[in-house]
């Protein structure tokens, strides 16, 4: 796919940025925005020259949800097909070894944060469940992911009422990791971004896989896969760079492999 309707692509160095693109609706996501995701995200996953992903959102808002003009008349069995290409995406988000950070401005529904491994908000930004207040539960991984972030009453808190939150509130909570000015957020999530497609992405992929993967087995299990994955690292360019970076006393230049 050469053009998108509802997301921008574009790569800056080794930063690949997507962009929502929807302001009119707030960033609302239709099927074609998921399709689309779905492509930019492959996309940007199977080109090497890309080590680290950001997420923007074009607008006053991050995201509104899902389109309700899209959902008003749907059926269960558009729902499952919606619902489940969503979950996929986020599946592929989580298992993908490069960094993927998050730029939230202004209202963002938690759903869309299920796939990132960072998140920079905005001091002035929002976060929600706001399923409940059109009448349904969440369909795309949210109840999941919160009950593991923060518990199950706090995660029944969030998804019960509407309410939105403030980026502060969401830091304390650990959905998300830093909050910054509103009119610095690019400017700091790039930065971040940048700092990770220059560093050792082998060994940073590897961490996300210990901890998406191997966070979610029994801890013999854990152990074991957290050394299987550090491993192979002492195979890698990156890796016999930084030591004798270290051992020169110099920075060390990585290159991803």
């Amino acid at each position: 796919m050469s053009e998108y309707k509802t997301i921008k692509y574009e790569q800056r160095g080794g930063v690949a940025i997507i962009t929502l693109n929807r302001p009119e609706v707030n960033n609302a996501v239709n099927s074609q925005m998921v399709s689309e995701l779905w492509d930019a995200m492959h996309r940007a996953g199977e080109d090497d020259s890309v080590r680290a992903i950001l997420f923007t959102a074009a607008g006053r808002n991050f995201n509104a949800g899902g389109d309700l003009q899209e959902f008003k008349d749907a059926t269960p069995e558009f729902m499952l097909k919606f619902n489940g290409k969503m979950i996929e995406l986020y599946k592929y988000m989580m298992r993908l070894r490069k960094p993927i950070i998050a730029a939230v401005n202004g209202f963002c529904v938690m759903d869309m944060l299920n796939g990132f491994d960072l998140i920079v908000a905005a001091d002035d930004a929002r976060l929600a469940n706001p399923e409940v207040g059109v009448g349904i539960s969440p369909g795309a991984g949210i109840s999941q992911l919160l009950v593991r972030w923060v518990g199950r009453l706090k995660a029944k808190q969030l998804l019960f009422f509407p309410d939105p939150i403030s980026a502060w509130e969401a830091q304390k909570l650990g959905l998300v990791n830093w909050v910054v000015p509103a009119d610095k957020l690019f400017e700091e999530a790039f930065r971040i971004a940048n700092q990770l497609a220059n560093g050792p992405t082998k060994a940073i992929g590897a961490i996300k896989m210990t901890i998406n993967v191997g966070g979610e087995m029994q801890i013999d299990d854990g152990l074991l896969y957290q050394q299987l994955e550090q491993l192979p690292l002492f195979t890698t360019e990156d890796q016999k760079e930084a030591m004798r970076a270290f051992l020169e006393k110099r920075k060390p230049v990585f290159k991803g492999r």
